[in-house]
């Protein structure tokens, strides 16, 4: 099913979105993102 979750149905006490975010917050990059499909 495209856009769930699935790391977080197997790993259900584990808040990856915290490490993404503190990232962003440091300065290491951006959570944003263009989707480029490549033929």
């Amino acid at each position: 099913h495209s856009g769930e979750d699935k790391f977080g149905h197997v790993h259900i006490d584990t808040d990856w979105k915290i490490g993404l975010n503190y990232a962003e917050k440091i300065g290491l990059g951006t959570q944003n993102y263009d989707l480029i499909i490549v033929k």
